[in-house]
């Protein structure tokens, strides 16, 4: 689950980028002012590090995320 609080409801692309900047998921989410828990399946990303990124209107938000 990725946690992210937005300023302003709209739109977002959650990306998930491996360290060769390979984009190996993408997704359209919405979300609501304020906390929002967005479930993220990973179940068939493959063990390693990599970068997820959430884009809106307010800008991009970058998390390191590690699959083991």
């Amino acid at each position: 689950t990725l946690n992210y609080i937005a300023q302003k409801d709209g739109k977002a692309t959650l990306h998930i980028i491996n360290l060769l900047g390979e984009e190996i998921y993408n997704r359209n989410i919405q979300v609501i002012t304020g906390q929002n828990n967005i479930p993220v399946s990973i179940s068939d990303i493959p063990h390693g590090i990599y970068f997820m990124s959430i884009r809106s209107d307010e800008g991009i938000a970058t998390q390191r995320l590690v699959v083991e």
